[in-house]
């Protein structure tokens, strides 16, 4: 996949299909009486992320590289908390379809840095 415009929209989609996963988890924490704030922040992290991420397409190598090493790096702990938290318990079909979102993420975004560090011109395209 070297098309670094596809590459951008599927982290969008994929980190905007789990920020909403989580924000829905939320929300319906709160008309149960019991919100839990974990998926709000989650949800929320993955929008700043996301925003961080477009904002810095034109920036610098490093600020560019910095962003998506923290978008892989909050995917990746939010699939380890996930697992400790469930006690290898996967009820929820929901949740897996936030992870596969997660895990398409990280390789999506590490295909782009990697894409970009190969040819630092086309890289702001």
């Amino acid at each position: 996949m070297a098309n670094l415009k596809t590459q951008r929209t599927l982290i969008g989609v994929f980190t905007i299909v789990t920020a909403l996963i989580h924000l829905w988890l939320f929300s319906t924490g709160i008309s149960r009486g019991r919100p839990n704030y974990l998926f709000l922040a989650n949800g929320l992290g993955y929008l700043v992320l996301l925003g961080a991420f477009y904002a810095t397409l034109s920036s610098k190598d490093q600020m560019r590289n910095l962003v998506s090493y923290a978008l892989m790096a909050y995917s990746a702990v939010t699939i380890v908390a996930w697992v400790v938290m469930n006690g290898g318990r996967f009820q929820l079909p929901l949740s897996i379809v936030s992870k596969l979102a997660e895990v398409l993420l990280i390789v999506v975004v590490w295909m782009h840095l990697r894409a970009t560090q190969r040819s630092p011109q086309v890289a702001a395209a």
